[in-house]
């Protein structure tokens, strides 16, 4: 497959540069709908139970990385047994935080996100040198420190919802569920627009908004009207 791209001809499947992320401005000029089949994706090993479990299922395969410089991530974890944790402007706020915090300790351009009432999904660039096990690990731990926090002080009752037992006996409070969740590598444009669609059109698929800019926790408006959003994207001007 060859594609062209501002005038930039690749032949292969890695398009994004190594150094330096200009791709949003790329990404612009190129249709969202676009036929052309795409090589197929790795994928990895996940923990992520569907919509329509009845019960919380266990999913405890092994969570493989691939950090491949140059490539950029698409990224979702969950709310501790799928609850709706993200109902509410305050733990909304708490993660929005926590990416900020994240973001400068561990560098990433983030291209685009969903918050949905019990999971998260992003999009982003990591620069290089950056893992994505420490942006995830800074950003759910620091959310979750908070949020345990304020309910320690305010919604005691509502703690033993969130109590784990763990496989050598010990309990302990779980803001997001266990394991690493889902972590794919995203080497083309093309598959950019489609992670980008995807997760825009989360809240229109669950009958939360007829229209993806009317949720005002993702990135849908952002692109729409290139304005900033709850959470600033790092489109190159």
């Amino acid at each position: 497959m060859r594609l062209r791209v501002r005038g930039t001809e690749t032949t292969g499947t890695r398009i994004f540069p190594k150094t330096g992320a200009m791709l949003l401005p790329r990404l612009r000029g190129m249709s969202m709908s676009s036929s052309r089949s795409l090589p197929p994706k790795k994928t990895v090993a996940l923990s992520y139970p569907h919509h329509n479990t009845g019960r919380m299922e266990e999913h405890r395969k092994t969570l493989r990385r691939y950090e491949i410089p140059g490539d950029a991530r698409f990224l979702t974890f969950s709310c501790f047994r799928r609850l709706p944790l993200l109902t509410r402007d305050r733990s909304r706020g708490f993660l929005f935080d926590a990416i900020n915090s994240s973001r400068s300790q561990h560098p990433f351009d983030l291209w685009g996100y969903v918050i949905m009432p019990e999971h998260v999904h992003l999009l982003l660039w990591p620069h290089p040198g950056t893992l994505v096990g420490d942006i995830l690990k800074t950003t759910k731990m620091s959310t979750s420190r908070q949020a345990i926090t304020w309910l320690r002080n305010n919604a005691p009752d509502f703690l033993p919802r969130l109590e784990d037992v763990q496989p050598n006996g010990s309990r302990t409070f779980r803001f997001w569920q266990r394991g690493g969740g889902y972590d794919r590598n995203i080497d083309s444009v093309l598959e950019v627009h489609r992670k980008l669609r995807y997760v825009h059109e989360n809240p229109v698929r669950r009958g939360l908004v007829s229209r993806t800019i009317d949720w005002p926790w993702s990135s849908a408006l952002a692109w729409d009207s290139r304005a900033d959003g709850l959470l600033t994207l790092d489109f190159r001007r």
